[in-house]
């Protein structure tokens, strides 16, 4: 018997929360206009822009529009990815915290591999759906960038759970 047994739920309840909260945020972004979007990644861009190169405010106003025109689209794309890289990291640790820490539940491995990836393309899916909702179209790119996202973080949590149970296996096994 583990000396602490609430620390699964809390561990699980904090993952469930930010999973909420990340779900939500993909929601609100899907939610904001072609126009209010476009202008939040703009500054995002023009942000970006002045960080990487010192001297974009002092360009010339054409190199700088042509600059910030060709790093605008690489910065929305960038942002897809990296929200449904937190999702697949979050729904991925999800189902291994259910996996272990709850083995009442009598899941198996292979449920932490399906469970995630469907969930991630399903949303994937739903957002775009949501966008035609806001006056934007679905494109399904924008799919297979959310969705290669939710692999990045999927693969991630999965290789760093892997690394964990080998060294425990390891040590388990020293004499």
């Amino acid at each position: 018997m583990s000396r602490r047994p609430w620390l699964p739920i809390v561990i699980t309840a904090a993952v469930v929360l930010l999973l909420l909260c990340n779900l939500a945020l993909i929601f609100s972004f899907s939610a904001e206009s072609g126009e209010a979007s476009g202008n939040r990644s703009a500054g995002i861009t023009r942000t970006v822009l002045r960080i990487l190169y010192p001297g974009f405010e002092n360009m010339e106003e054409t190199a700088a529009e042509a600059l910030l025109t060709s790093t605008h689209h690489f910065i929305r794309k960038a942002a897809h990815f990296s929200e449904f890289a937190l999702l697949g990291v979050l729904s991925t640790l999800l189902a291994l915290l259910l996996l272990w820490g709850f083995p009442a539940l009598k899941l198996k491995y292979w449920m932490t591999v399906l469970f995630p990836l469907l969930f991630c393309l399903l949303y994937a899916i739903s957002d775009e759906i949501h966008q035609i909702f806001t006056g934007r179209g679905p494109r399904a790119t924008d799919v297979l960038i959310d969705f290669a996202g939710a692999v990045a973080g999927f693969v991630l949590v999965q290789g760093i759970a892997f690394l964990i149970r080998t060294l425990i296996r390891l040590r388990k096994e020293k004499p």
